[in-house]
């Protein structure tokens, strides 16, 4: 189990697309997952405490010649996918090939994907497809999004509290984002990410 899945909220009876908006619905999602926990054995338990905490990020075989390795294959699996299947990378890589290729980029893919090329290709493309839908084909495509590319109602739900940046680290170095599940607001959330049916769109690279 990696994730409180759509189909774990379906088994607790609720919805698969939006976050629990009531203390009873997150009470019911804390049982389902804890359910679902007691079910892992040890070794499965003290590897989800590793990767929490961050002291699992590395493969036990991995090192320059590994991470090499993978990074050819996902070029490969890459080159695999159908141009209609990913214009928007395509479009991002003509727009800046040096920062859609950039080592980094895509090594943050890869571990999030526990270095499965095919899958880090396909999530790859999944996040290029979901940023052009948000911001369009011009020069953000193919860079970092920065606090500028927002528009005044994404930076009002920035400041509302919903989500919100810790001041502090965990003890591996990420940073540590907190959604405020008990925060009411009047209107859903403005990303199109909300109701999007494929969650893998972006790694977790932080």
């Amino acid at each position: 189990m990696e994730s409180f899945t759509p189909e774990l909220a379906r088994s607790a009876g609720l919805a698969d697309h939006r976050f629990p908006n009531s203390e009873e619905e997150a009470d019911l999602a804390e049982q389902a997952l804890s359910n679902e926990l007691e079910k892992l054995s040890m070794d499965e338990h003290e590897r989800i405490l590793f990767d929490i905490h961050g002291f699992c990020c590395l493969q036990e075989d991995e090192g320059e010649t590994f991470i090499a390795d993978k990074l050819v294959q996902l070029e490969a699996c890459l080159n695999k996918i159908k141009p209609k299947k990913k214009e928007a990378y395509t479009r991002a890589k003509f727009l800046n090939k040096k920062y859609v290729e950039s080592r980094d980029f895509r090594l943050a893919f890869l571990r999030s994907d526990k270095f499965d090329p095919k899958e880090a290709a396909q999530t790859i493309v999944n996040h290029f497809d979901i940023k052009r839908r948000i911001f369009g084909d011009d020069e953000v495509l193919g860079r970092d999004v920065v606090q500028s590319d927002l528009q005044e109602d994404d930076l009002e739900r920035l400041r509302d509290g919903f989500i919100q940046l810790l001041p502090e680290r965990d003890a591996a170095g990420r940073t540590i984002i907190c959604l405020n599940l008990g925060f009411k607001r009047q209107n859903a959330l403005a990303s199109p990410l909300v109701s999007d049916p494929n969650p893998r769109a972006y790694p977790s690279p932080l």
